[in-house]
């Protein structure tokens, strides 16, 4: 029981706050969640993804890096739909059981990076954003070589997968083994004026 109640502080809470003026101490806690079971990494990271259901309010993405729903650290990403309080209306989870089509499996870890996208991408008028498995060896699992990918997804406003891209190594022949691509990634502004914002990772 012990060994269980320490386990138990492992873990991770995201808190949602408001910055009501610039003093921290006037910092107002709004709501908190917590991840499914332990070891889950649930709030690794964590990323604003606009409005997913059309209420004008922005959502937000988490990521559990080693939740093992489907395989052990296969990984996950939770969406959760907010109200104007910051309390969730909607949440999906996003894996490989709820998302069959997506080529992850054992120990790829997807959801280790999340990151919301401002340009519609896909020009679809619908939300997307990136979610990295940065130890992918390319064959949808990572026991060898931790080669990386990131996935462009798009959802509908029901938080269905309508279409994904995923950037490997197949795509991106930089990519080499142990290189953990997709560690870390953001959205750039348009660097090459061709009227499209660029992505770094």
């Amino acid at each position: 029981i012990i060994k269980e109640r320490k386990m138990l502080v492992l873990q991770i809470f995201i808190i949602i706050v408001c910055f009501v003026c610039s003093n921290v101490s006037s910092l107002k806690l709004l709501n908190k969640f917590s991840g499914g079971s332990i070891y889950d990494k649930f709030g690794s990271s964590v990323s604003s993804i606009g409005d997913l259901n059309g209420d004008s309010i922005n959502d937000i993405i988490v990521g559990s890096p080693n939740e093992d729903d489907y395989r052990p650290d296969t990984g996950a990403v939770t969406i959760f739909c907010l109200d104007e309080n910051g309390f969730p209306i909607f949440i999906k989870k996003v894996s490989k059981l709820s998302e069959p089509s997506l080529p992850i499996g054992h120990n790829v870890k997807f959801g280790s990076h999340v990151a919301g996208l401002e340009f519609d991408y896909y020009n679809s008028g619908y939300v997307n954003f990136l979610v990295s498995a940065p130890n992918d060896n390319g064959e949808g699992n990572g026991l060898s070589t931790s080669d990386g990918s990131v996935f462009f997804l798009d959802f509908y406003h029901n938080a269905t997968l309508r279409l994904y891209k995923r950037l490997n190594k197949d795509n991106i022949t930089s990519i080499k083994h142990f290189d953990y691509f997709g560690s870390s990634m953001c959205e750039l502004n348009d660097l090459n004026n061709d009227g499209v914002n660029e992505i770094a990772v």
